[in-house]
């Protein structure tokens, strides 16, 4: 069965939390301890994306019609925290 977006965040946590305790155990001495969280995310859009050199009035990049394309843009954010 597939898990719902709840069920994966659940376990997520869970193991996040595991493997924290573990380095926490391991570092317990350390006077601060760091960890990079990241997050990728997959955005689906409409687009209209056309790029024009101003001198030529040449088409550089994109749909030279300026028709709507469907793309997907792949975001990933990153944060170092302390604990």
């Amino acid at each position: 069965r597939d898990l719902s977006y709840f069920e994966i965040g659940n376990l997520v946590a869970e193991k996040l939390d595991d493997m924290s305790t573990g380095q926490m155990k391991r570092m317990k001495n350390a006077p601060i301890m760091q960890m990079t969280i990241v997050a990728q995310v997959s955005i689906q859009c409409d687009e209209v994306f056309v790029v024009r050199d101003t001198e030529t009035g040449d088409i550089v990049q994109g749909d030279a019609n300026g028709n709507l394309n469907d793309v997907t843009h792949l975001v990933r954010f990153e944060i170092v925290v302390d604990m």
